[in-house]
């Protein structure tokens, strides 16, 4: 069609033998009687950078998901008011859920995550939470299940973000699965 434009991208190999990353885009000038397309034009953008770019936010977030998993630990943004909850990788495994198909169907929200929490635990998550959100971070302790019933015991650390009118906006924080080393402690002290 007249006045659209085509792209595509294309690697190719320069003197040195480096791929070189290019993004071309054509379209008809004019075309003849019979209507084929007459004159061309045809731009094309070295788009190297941007591509290698890409492949290294992609190796630094593989790089962090496998850290995270190495650690068992997760990092969670609470955006305050819309009550929605993003997760990492890392969160999603604690809680025994596959980030790669599941990540999509989940909703997100404290309620959600409260539902994990022990309910021996949860008056005291709720109320230390409220507490703690007055202030600019917290450190708490409690347990939690997964989806499959482990018990497992937490950490979460979180800094609290509040806008000009001293609003609570954010709150950004990791989950850290401590579960192996509170059973050293509690092994330690039954050895004593």
């Amino acid at each position: 069609q007249d006045n659209e434009s085509y792209s595509y991208n294309a690697r190719l190999t320069d003197k040195a033998g480096a791929w070189k990353y290019f993004r071309t885009m054509g379209t008809v000038l004019n075309r003849n009687p019979n209507g084929h397309a007459a004159s061309l034009l045809f731009i094309a953008q070295d788009i190297t950078s941007e591509v290698e770019t890409g492949n290294q936010y992609k190796r630094v977030d593989e790089l962090f998901n496998d850290t995270q998993e190495l650690l068992k630990f997760g990092v969670w943004e609470w955006n305050v008011p819309e009550n929605k909850i993003t997760w990492s990788n890392g969160l999603y495994k604690i809680l025994g859920y596959d980030p790669k198909s599941e990540k999509d169907k989940l909703h997100l929200t404290p309620e959600f995550y409260l539902q994990h929490v022990l309910e021996s635990d949860r008056d005291k998550i709720l109320y230390n939470r409220k507490d703690h959100l007055v202030h600019h971070e917290y450190d708490l302790y409690y347990k939690i299940h997964d989806r499959n019933g482990r018990i497992r015991d937490v950490r979460e650390k979180a800094k609290i973000i509040r806008n000009d009118k001293d609003e609570l906006v954010r709150v950004i924080g990791s989950t850290i699965d401590i579960t192996e080393q509170t059973q050293l402690y509690r092994d330690l002290a039954a050895y004593k």
